[in-house]
C-alpha cells in the first residue's frame, strides 16, 4: 500500500516565509514539441514566483482529457519546465497521488542543471501512470532566482508552506494567487485512438462585409495514422438566410500522434473565404469533424463553437483601467499621457486604482475591482476590459501605444445611452438609459447570450493629482457588476435605476460618472461612457472629518490581545492581508477593543481599516506586523 507523503520525512526544516510573486516578462512561451504537450497554464510568463523552495504541480490525466470519462492514463516520454533565469540546478520528482496528496515511494527522480529557460528533462523510459505529482524543489528568493506562472485559476499548483509546524503543500488558488505554474508535460494518452479538434478560428478583420478565412488544428491521439476525414464549417446568425456553410476535406494522411494544421500554407486555402453580411449581428462559428467510419472517437472532442460580433457603433469612451502603487504612479502616467496624446486617441481615457490600503488615495473600492479581476501583481494595466499589460518593462511605452491603437478598432452594439440625474437632499438618483438600435442576437437556441453573460458598472472618480498632473481616480462604485435580467436586442432599451449619497463629497472636487458593459470574468468592455457630475453644496461648510486608529503592541507577538482604539463611539473594523484580502470584519460599539491573535492566520503585515457608524465619510487605515 502507498504511504501518503509525510513531509517532515521528505523535507528539511526550513526558514518560515511567504511566497509572493512579481510581473513576469508576458513572453509567449512557445509550444515547439511534436507530442501532446499537457500542461495547466497558458503559456505567458505572466508572473515571477518566489519565497519557497519546493513547487508543484498536480496531474489529474484521467480527467483532463475526457472530463466525462475515467480510467485515462498518459505515457510521459519528457517533462517541460519554463525558467525565468538560468544557471542553477533544480531537482524535479515525481510521485504518485494518495487521496489528492503526494504519496511515496518516487517514481523517479532528476536533478539537471537550468541551462535554457525552456528546460525539457527526456525520461530514461517512458511512464504511463492516471495521476501524478510533479515536486520541483528550487531555492526562491526576492531577487531571485523565480519560478514561472501564467495566469489561471491556481487549482492544480503548490508550493510548500512552512509556516506550520509539519509543512504542507498549499494550493495556488486557496492561498489567493490566480495562477498556474509553468511546468507541463510531453507525451501522449494510452489506449487513446480518437481526433481531437484543438482550435478553431476565423483568421482577418472579423465584421460587416469582410472577408475572413478559417482556420483549424486537429490532432491523431492514435498510434495509426489516420486518412480519408472532413470538417464542417457553419457560420450561423440571427437569421437563418444569412447562414453560411462549408465543408473542408482533408487531403492527407495525419501521422500518428501528430498535428494537422490548415492555415495559409495549406493549398486551397484561399478558397474558403467567408464574406460576413452587411447587417451588425452575433454569429455562432461551429466546426465538426467528420472521422472516417473506422475510427474511434469521441464526439465531443469533436466540435468547437466560438461566437463572433460585427459590432458598427462607435465607442464614447475607450477605457484603459490603471492599477498600481503610489511609487508607480509618475512612471506610469507620464509615458500613457505622452502615447495618448496622438490626436487620434482623444478618446482614451485613464481611470486609476490604487488598491493597496496603504497608499494615499486608495480605495476599498479599487481594491474590491483589483480582486473581481483576480489580478495578484502590481502594477497592471487594462485596456477595453480584456487587454493586458503586466508590469513596467522597458518597452511599456511602445507596448502601450500598440495595444491603445487597437483599442480604438472596437466597436459597440449600444447605439446610444443617457444618464438622468436627480437630487434631493444628500441622495442623488440616477437613471441609466441604453440602447440597441441595429445590432441583432440570437434569442434562446442554447446560443451564448453576451448581455446576460455581462455586467454594468459605474463608478464616481475624483479628479486628483498624482505625479504632477490631473488624472481620475477611483472615489467610490455607484453600481458593481450588475448582472442584466434582459438581453438588449434589436430595438431594445435596458433601463438601469441606482442611488448615490453625497455624503463626504467636497462640492469643490471635480467629479465624473463612468458607466459601462463588462463580460463577466473580466472579459472585454463592450460600451463604455462619461459624464461630467456636479456635487450639490451644502448650506453648512464642507469640513472633513478626522479619523483616527491606534493599534498596539505593534508588532503583535504570540498570542497577546490586539488593543484597537478607534477614536469613534463606535464603528466597523475590517483586516485585510497584505494581498488585499478581507480576513475579518466586525463592528466595534465602543472607542477601545481588544482583538484577539487568533483573527490572523499566519505571521505577515495586515492592514486594518475603521469607518465609523455615525459618520461614514470617517474612515482610516493602519498597517500591523504579525508574528507567530
Amino acid at each position: 500500500m502507498k504511504r501518503v507523503l509525510t513531509l517532515l520525512m521528505l523535507f528539511a526544516l526550513v526558514p518560515l516565509m511567504a511566497i509572493d510573486c512579481l510581473p513576469g516578462s508576458g513572453r509567449s512561451i512557445e509550444q515547439n514539441t511534436r507530442d501532446y504537450h499537457l500542461a495547466y497554464h497558458n503559456h505567458m510568463d505572466d508572473y515571477h514566483f518566489y519565497g519557497s523552495n519546493s513547487w508543484a504541480v498536480r496531474f489529474d490525466f484521467a480527467n483532463y482529457y475526457y472530463p466525462n470519462l475515467q480510467d485515462l492514463s498518459f505515457t510521459i516520454n519528457s517533462l517541460r519546465l519554463w525558467f525565468p533565469q538560468t544557471g542553477d540546478s533544480v531537482r524535479v520528482r515525481l510521485l504518485s497521488d494518495e487521496e489528492g496528496l503526494p504519496a511515496l515511494p518516487e517514481i523517479a527522480s532528476y536533478s539537471v542543471l537550468v541551462d535554457t529557460n525552456d528546460l525539457t528533462i527526456p525520461l530514461s523510459e517512458p511512464i504511463t501512470l492516471q495521476c501524478m505529482w510533479m515536486i520541483v524543489d528550487y531555492n526562491t528568493f526576492f531577487n531571485g532566482p523565480y519560478v514561472s506562472a501564467s495566469s489561471g485559476d491556481g487549482s492544480h499548483s503548490y508550493y510548500l508552506n512552512t509556516s506550520m509546524e509539519t509543512p504542507f503543500f498549499q494550493n495556488l488558488a486557496h492561498a489567493g494567487y490566480n495562477a498556474e505554474l509553468l511546468f507541463g508535460v510531453v507525451g501522449e494518452f494510452a489506449m487513446v485512438s480518437d481526433l481531437r479538434l484543438v482550435s478553431l478560428d476565423l483568421v482577418g478583420e472579423y465584421g460587416p462585409d469582410k472577408t475572413v478565412y478559417p482556420s483549424f488544428v486537429i490532432h491523431n491521439h492514435s498510434e495509426q495514422p489516420v486518412s480519408g476525414l472532413s470538417i464542417n464549417l457553419n457560420l450561423t446568425f440571427p437569421q437563418a438566410e444569412d447562414n453560411i456553410s462549408q465543408t473542408i476535406n482533408i487531403g492527407q494522411s495525419i501521422p500518428p500522434q501528430a498535428d494537422f494544421v490548415w492555415d495559409e500554407q495549406q493549398p486551397g486555402y484561399s478558397d474558403y473565404g467567408i464574406t460576413i453580411p452587411r447587417d451588425p449581428m452575433q454569429a455562432r462559428f461551429r466546426g465538426t469533424i467528420i472521422p472516417p467510419a473506422d475510427t474511434d472517437n469521441y464526439a465531443p472532442n469533436n466540435t468547437i463553437d466560438k461566437y463572433y460580433y460585427s459590432f458598427i457603433e462607435e465607442m464614447p469612451v475607450h477605457m484603459v483601467e490603471n492599477f498600481f502603487r503610489s511609487s508607480n504612479a509618475a512612471s506610469i502616467l507620464h509615458q500613457e499621457a505622452a502615447a495618448i496624446a496622438d490626436g487620434h486617441l482623444e478618446d482614451v481615457h485613464l481611470l486609476n486604482y490604487l488598491p493597496v490600503l496603504a497608499d494615499t488615495l486608495s480605495s476599498t473600492a479599487a481594491l474590491n475591482h483589483f480582486s473581481w479581476y483576480g489580478f495578484n501583481t502590481l502594477p497592471r494595466v487594462v485596456l477595453g476590459g480584456e487587454g493586458r499589460i503586466i508590469g513596467l518593462r522597458h518597452d511599456f511605452r511602445d507596448n502601450f501605444a500598440a495595444k491603445c491603437d487597437s483599442l480604438t478598432l472596437k466597436r459597440s452594439f449600444i447605439s446610444s445611452s443617457r444618464l438622468d440625474v436627480e437630487t434631493e437632499a444628500e441622495t442623488m438618483t440616477l437613471g441609466f438609459g441604453l440602447v440597441n438600435d441595429n445590432t441583432q442576437f440570437f434569442s434562446g437556441g442554447g446560443n451564448y447570450d453576451l448581455v446576460r453573460n455581462s455586467v454594468f458598472f459605474a463608478g464616481l472618480f475624483k479628479e486628483v493629482n498624482l505625479s504632477g498632473q490631473q488624472f481620475w481616480n477611483l472615489e467610490k462604485w455607484v453600481v458593481r457588476a450588475q448582472p442584466f435580467e434582459d438581453g438588449i436586442n434589436m430595438g431594445d432599451r435596458q433601463d438601469i435605476i441606482a442611488e448615490m449619497s453625497t455624503l463626504g463629497l467636497d462640492p469643490r472636487d471635480n467629479f465624473r460618472l463612468y458607466y459601462w458593459i463588462q463580460e463577466r470574468r473580466g472579459g472585454s468592455i463592450y460600451y463604455a461612457n462619461m459624464t461630467d457630475l456636479e456635487i450639490p453644496g451644502s448650506n453648512d461648510d464642507y469640513v472633513q472629518a478626522p479619523a483616527t486608529l491606534s493599534l498596539s503592541p505593534n508588532p503583535l507577538k504570540g498570542n497577546r490581545a490586539l488593543k484597537v482604539d478607534i477614536g469613534t463611539d463606535s464603528g466597523i473594523l475590517k483586516i485585510y492581508n497584505i494581498r488585499g484580502q478581507l480576513i475579518h470584519s466586525q463592528t466595534i460599539s465602543s472607542q477601545k477593543a481588544q482583538l484577539d491573535a487568533g483573527i490572523f492566520p499566519q505571521s505577515g503585515v495586515y492592514l486594518v481599516s475603521i469607518q465609523s457608524l455615525q459618520d461614514k465619510t470617517r474612515k482610516h487605515t493602519a498597517k500591523i506586523s504579525i508574528i507567530k
